[in-house]
């Protein structure tokens, strides 16, 4: 599954989507977050821990309309891409 990496740093990561998830990362962790998701492994962690926070939350039906998945899902584009371009910017590689 997660074969480059060790477990301590499968666990490092996983905490780190989860308070990115949650809205609780800092901008350095919102950067690393982006970092990781880049990757297929790390797409695959963080779509396991959607799933499972998606689990723990209580919903209203309305929630489930496509008109609502679609604004959310949109975004959350825009703000994977704001911080994204952020991040570049404040790293200095442009």
């Amino acid at each position: 599954m997660y074969t480059k990496a060790t477990q301590v740093e499968i666990e490092t990561v996983r905490m780190l989507f989860r308070r990115f998830i949650r809205d609780k990362a800092s901008q350095k962790e919102i950067a690393q977050a982006m970092v990781f998701i880049q990757t297929a492994e790390g797409r695959e962690m963080y779509a396991e821990l959607m799933d499972q926070e998606f689990l723990k939350m209580d919903f209203e039906e309305e929630f489930f309309t496509d008109r609502h998945l679609k604004r959310q899902f949109a975004a959350l584009e825009r703000k994977i891409d704001k911080t994204v371009h952020e991040t570049y910017v404040n790293t200095g590689l442009n």
